[in-house]
């Protein structure tokens, strides 16, 4: 945001009311928000979008323009996008009333609210201006696609050169732990595609894509007072493949899902995406791969630029030592959960 730039201007001059109170609320990792009340009585949710020169994504473009589509198609179950200051890095969406879910009280009737949202989604997938929509986020759409992320997460975390005890402890588990089961889980994943007769190097087509929010589930919603549950978050909208937006959703260390939300989540997503009979198999063999991937995420907190996007949201605890020795705890958990269960894809006991 610029420097010298007023909220109360924008809102005089845009929006045609005053304001009178603005306050920053909790919930971003990446971006700050702020509460806004105008003089009207209508409340506002201002996203403030961290920028950095390494990170190219347009975060707020995506966005904004991927509530605007789907707004614009009536699904109304997000918030409503009023207006974009891209020369300023925000943009200004309806405020949400209600509570972020109970992640412990999470029930079967709120993931089929999960399932509707993704078919209902993908019911606008022939609709004309799907067409202008890019991959989301770090899609990928070839399990060769998807070695070539994880070698680099890999190599960007191993290249780190920060003389500390906690990077060492960190990349000697990456070296030692992670990174040998990788070699051989990849191994048993091509093997598994390829006796299901699916190439390893052919691309996804476009009928095969889905369109995901990516970073999807209940750490991303609120829930109103009458229970519907109003998504947030998709500044990494776009194509992508229906399996890891399957897996993604399933193995979010934010959520911890019990094992029957899992499988019904699971249930509903092949009923609806697997268009060529391929989609269970491709699943359960990239699933691993994906937790995998899950494993490096969790370690971004080492990451000097992602831990400098957690400090710009407000959100994060200013104590990056302690943030580092929580990721790396939770890291070492997902793989001795991927390592014990990949041969057994949907026992989440």
């Amino acid at each position: 945001m610029k420097t010298g730039f007023n909220f109360a201007t924008f809102f005089k001059e845009k929006l045609k009311c005053d304001l009178i109170k603005i306050e920053q609320i909790t919930g971003g990792r990446n971006s700050q928000i702020f509460k806004v009340e105008d003089s009207k009585g209508g409340k506002f949710a201002a996203k403030i979008y961290y920028i950095n020169a390494a990170d190219h994504r347009d975060r707020l473009d995506t966005e904004f323009n991927a509530l605007n589509f789907l707004w614009s198609n009536n699904i109304k179950n997000i918030p409503e996008p009023i207006v974009a200051e891209p020369t300023n890095d925000f943009a200004i969406y309806e405020y949400i009333d209600g509570c972020s879910p109970l992640l412990l009280k999470i029930s079967l009737q709120d993931i089929d609210q999960a399932c509707e949202f993704l078919i209902n989604l993908n019911k606008l997938r022939t609709n004309i201006d799907s067409e202008k929509i890019s991959s989301a986020s770090e899609a990928v759409f070839s399990i060769n696609s998807l070695n070539e992320d994880l070698k680099h997460r890999y190599n960007r975390l191993m290249a780190l050169t920060e003389k500390s005890e906690r990077l060492l402890e960190c990349q000697n588990f990456l070296s030692k732990n992670l990174y040998p089961f990788y070699k051989k889980l990849l191994i048993w994943s091509k093997d598994k595609l390829l006796a299901a007769g699916i190439s390893i190097e052919k691309m996804l087509t476009k009928a095969e894509r889905v369109l995901s929010p990516s970073d999807f589930g209940f750490h991303n919603a609120i829930r109103r007072p009458d229970g519907e549950l109003i998504f947030l978050d998709f500044e990494y909208f776009g194509w992508d493949d229906p399996a890891k937006m399957i897996s993604d959703f399933v193995l979010h260390p934010g959520m911890n899902l019990r094992p029957e939300l899992k499988r019904r989540f699971i249930d509903k997503m092949l009923e609806t995406f697997d268009i060529k009979g391929n989609l269970r198999v491709r699943l359960s063999a990239l699933f691993p791969l994906f937790g995998i991937k899950w494993c490096f995420i969790l370690l971004n907190e080492f990451i000097p630029a992602d831990m400098a996007r957690r400090d710009f949201s407000g959100n994060s605890s200013n104590n990056h030592e302690k943030r580092k020795i929580k990721q790396l705890n939770k890291a070492k958990k997902m793989l001795k959960e991927v390592a014990t269960n990949y041969e057994q894809f949907y026992n989440f006991d």
